[in-house]
């Protein structure tokens, strides 16, 4: 009988499959329920401010999601990740370098959160 992961539906050969939390996942899936991002780290802030991070090279999908948050403005995160097609994890994923380095900020307004430039 082949298994699905229970997370995104793809088909599970023999060694794919890991149980987490009495679920059947994918490999990728499973990882992803392993990563804990910390975006509110003030250690991570001040390294990335005194090693000259900012300055370093931010991925294709960084840079598109600062090109996004410039050009339009403060986004809701589900809308944000429709526009650049990416999973909310993907994106706390790649938010996460941008707002140690004090590109992007987050907040909640109403009951959503937005992504917006940090200085704004």
């Amino acid at each position: 009988m082949d298994q699905t992961c229970a997370n995104c539906g793809a088909s599970l050969a023999g060694e794919d499959n890991y149980r987490h939390n009495g679920k059947s996942l994918c490999e990728d899936c499973f990882l992803d329920s392993q990563t804990i991002s910390r975006t509110c780290d003030p250690w991570a802030v001040y390294t990335a401010s005194r090693t000259g991070e900012q300055q370093g090279a931010l991925t294709p999908m960084q840079e598109e999601i600062m090109h996004r948050i410039k050009t339009q403005g403060p986004m809701a995160v589900l809308h944000l990740c429709r526009e650049v097609g990416i999973t909310p994890q993907d994106l706390e994923r790649d938010f996460t370098p941008l707002r140690h380095m004090q590109l992007l900020r987050a907040y909640r307004q109403d009951d959503q959160i937005f992504i917006a430039l940090f200085q704004a």
